[in-house]
């Protein structure tokens, strides 16, 4: 809405925004921004006030892409027409993104930035591991990254990919030039708000506060610091091991876990089947630059002050790479005995993630076992 009234600093100031030079600005990924900023304008030119997204536009933008690609990326992965469309829909109620996504009724910003993100990374995916056209990988790249900053890793992925095409010049312009953007536009708005392309914000959101997060991330010579070794431990033990709690009452039976978050593999297991496959996807360049750019992003992402709140029984960061492992392995997942295995994985995640409830709440839905409902 300021960009519509000709500023990018913000009227009032709300959770997680920079106050830099007695002034608030949104330090959140552009994508939604620039959706936002396109749907007000046209609503307040074509309609006029007051300008409001319309719910189904909302849906179709966020949710209408995703069955769609998440079935183009797993068919261009190997997998026949049936088995695509059983694994999309894996990566959509059979990982956390199920749970996250619900949260989007409420326009939530981080789930509307990870749903974003999915989309971005299905497109990256349908390409790399398809075509190799490579600048629609750079776009879906774009879209990830402008959702989820730490996507950028996958660039490593792209132009690796690029470098070993036949005509290797072209394709490292093609895959070089939407990489290019990525990085360009969110350098460029720093600038603008912070004086310095390298300046992002979070050095400013706690500015003027005390206690809470500040503690987590204020260092004794009094600068801040947002990543750090010694916040891994703690954070791996909640991404890969702490266990969720089944709590059974009169009303029913929901799956909760720690503030922190719960471990990837009790609600998505097949996921572990990517390193039992590791010697069949090591021998594709494109599936090994893939797995392997999501090592750094994952190590940034337990480096991180934050372990991402209020997602009870999962950990809502996995869904940077989660869909990127799945995809990965889904030729192997069709193997007979695979297929078998596969579909009781996705009949318990289904279950799990349908127990967790909305990410944001720390007490999820229920299912009432006299009701049905």
């Amino acid at each position: 809405m300021a960009w519509l009234d000709g500023r990018i600093d913000l009227e009032t100031r709300g959770g997680d925004t920079a106050l830099f030079e007695n002034r608030a600005y949104s330090i959140f990924p552009p994508l939604w921004t620039l959706i936002s900023y396109a749907v007000y304008g046209i609503h307040k030119v074509g309609i006029g006030e007051p300008v409001v997204f319309p719910t189904l536009l909302y849906i179709a933008i966020l949710a209408g892409p995703i069955p769609w690609l998440f079935y183009l990326s797993f068919r261009s992965s190997g997998a026949d027409h049936t088995w695509a469309a059983v694994l999309a829909l894996y990566g959509i109620a059979g990982t956390c993104l199920w749970p996250v996504a619900s949260m989007c009724q409420f326009g939530w910003i981080y789930s509307n930035q990870h749903v974003a993100a999915q989309i971005g990374l299905a497109v990256m995916l349908l390409d790399l591991l398809g075509k190799k056209r490579l600048w629609l990988a750079g776009l879906g790249l774009m879209i990830a990254t402008w959702s989820r900053y730490l996507c950028i890793f996958y660039a490593g992925a792209i132009l690796w990919v690029a470098w070993n095409q036949t005509r290797r010049y072209h394709a490292l312009l093609r895959a070089g030039l939407p990489i290019a953007v990525t990085i360009a536009l969110p350098m460029i708005l720093n600038w603008t708000k912070f004086g310095s392309p390298f300046q992002s914000g979070y050095q400013y959101i706690y500015a003027g506060t005390q206690g809470g997060e500040l503690d987590k991330v204020l260092q004794p010579d009094g600068s801040l610091k947002f990543f750090a070794i010694a916040n891994m431990p703690l954070h791996a033990y909640h991404m890969w091991l702490a266990p969720p709690w089944f709590d059974f009452s009169f009303q029913g039976l929901q799956i909760n876990g720690p503030a922190d978050g719960t471990g990837l593999f009790y609600g998505s297991p097949i996921l572990l089947f990517l390193w039992v496959d590791l010697k069949r996807w090591w021998r594709d360049p494109a599936r090994r630059a893939l797995v392997l750019t999501s090592i750094p992003l994952i190590l940034a992402l337990l480096a991180y002050y934050g372990p991402g709140y209020g997602t009870p029984g999962y950990y809502r960061y996995t869904l940077d790479f989660s869909l990127v492992w799945l995809a990965v392995m889904a030729p192997w997942t069709q193997d007979a005995q695979r297929r078998r295995l596969t579909l009781i994985c996705l009949l318990w995640s289904v279950f799990y993630f349908y127990m967790c409830g909305p990410a944001g709440y720390e007490a999820p839905g229920i299912i009432n076992l006299t009701t049905g409902g």
